[in-house]
């Protein structure tokens, strides 16, 4: 939020710049909530069931190594959103279209890391969503700002939606896979 209003300075408040800010902040959001709401609890649950002496190498794999991209991620994309949000009607320069797709693609690249580690789901839809946020680099210097901030929305809004949606067959393996892991 902070990104958006440094973005906007001292241009004037207009209908382009509230449109603009909201699908960054349905972004911003969306990262928050894939791990607050989805992840954090289980993460929890996994360490209840895990043995106090077993815990360090999840802890330190979890929220040191799979973190560091996903804060970062979130650093750079804001620095992107900062560089767009006053342009959001122009074709971006690459530079400003990398980096809220490379910020949000660094965030997804440690989110399925972090729940590989704890077991506490496949991250396949996030690893997919990945890919796609790198395509909306294209969007960005091709077509606006806000097309590409849009469809980095629509990105992470998808990703946990096909999740919930899984198929009978993947549901049943990812709950086949939780079985063996104890982590459901």
């Amino acid at each position: 939020m902070i990104a958006i209003g440094i973005g906007v300075g001292s241009l004037p408040l207009s209908l382009g710049i509230a449109g603009g800010a909201f699908p960054a902040l349905t972004v911003a959001s969306a990262m928050y909530w894939m791990y607050f709401v989805r992840d954090e609890g289980r993460a929890e649950e996994v360490f209840e069931r895990t043995p106090t002496e077993r815990r360090f190498k999840p802890a330190m794999v979890a929220y040191h190594y799979a973190f560091l991209p996903m804060l970062l991620g979130v650093a750079v994309f804001a620095a992107g959103v900062k560089k767009t949000i006053g342009h959001l009607g122009e074709h971006l320069h690459t530079g400003p279209a990398v980096a809220p797709a490379g910020g949000v693609a660094l965030y997804l690249a440690g989110d399925p890391a972090f729940r590989a580690a704890l077991g506490i789901g496949p991250g396949r839809y996030r690893a997919a969503a990945l890919v796609l946020a790198l395509a909306t680099v294209a969007v960005g210097t091709t077509w606006t700002g806000a097309g590409q901030l849009v469809a980095l929305a629509c990105v992470l809004v998808g990703a946990p939606a096909a999740e919930g949606r899984r198929s009978p067959a993947e549901a049943a393996e990812a709950a086949a896979a939780e079985a063996v892991t104890g982590s459901g």
